[in-house]
């Protein structure tokens, strides 16, 4: 892993021109808070809106070479250009920041998409929730049936209900999906 870090460090600096950096990043001083933050941003919700973000293209089945649009509202922080660029960088989103004081959380993160790309979102939603309910169903039938309780081994029962469990986690999330995409 050191010869990963140490490559993305190097592009990083190459990329976004991060002059004054040290020429490693073993001798650079472990990051705490976001450079001139101060205490107001830790580190940690930079990494927060980077999961988040990349949580939602994921969800979205966005291509994750693509740069899409984005908003992202900050609780009484806006982040300097240069930490913006890196967040940028890093989502593969062209962020437009702005704060509201009304957030429960720290921060909210939109991604825009065009109007064929919420097409092809809503249509892959659409069928990937008529796949998870089919699912659901099977394992259902299955759990419902005394006698495959019976025969079946404590492991697969388990097995089974468990992965119902997921069926519906998923299935809840693709809901969602779908009721912000129409």
């Amino acid at each position: 892993m050191p010869f990963l870090t140490e490559e993305l460090w190097q592009r990083l600096v190459q990329t976004l021109s991060m002059e004054g950096r040290a020429v490693s990043i073993s001798l650079e001083r472990y990051p705490t808070t976001l450079e001139g933050a101060g205490d107001e941003l830790p580190f940690l919700l930079f990494r927060d809106i980077v999961t988040d973000a990349r949580e939602q293209r994921a969800d979205r089945r966005l291509d994750p070479k693509a740069t899409v649009a984005g908003t992202l509202v900050l609780k009484a922080y806006e982040f300097r250009p240069e930490d913006l660029a890196i967040l940028s960088k890093l989502t593969r989103l062209n962020i437009d920041q702005s704060s509201s004081g009304n957030l429960g959380n720290f921060f909210e993160l939109k991604i825009n998409t065009g109007e064929s790309d919420s097409e092809a979102i809503r249509d892959r939603a659409a069928k990937e929730k008529a796949r998870l309910e089919k699912a659901i169903e099977s394992h259902r039938n299955q759990l419902n049936n005394p006698a495959f309780l019976e025969n079946a081994p404590e492991k697969v029962v388990a097995g089974k209900r468990a992965k119902l469990a997921e069926y519906e986690a998923e299935l809840e999330k693709n809901s969602r999906l779908l009721a912000e995409v129409q």
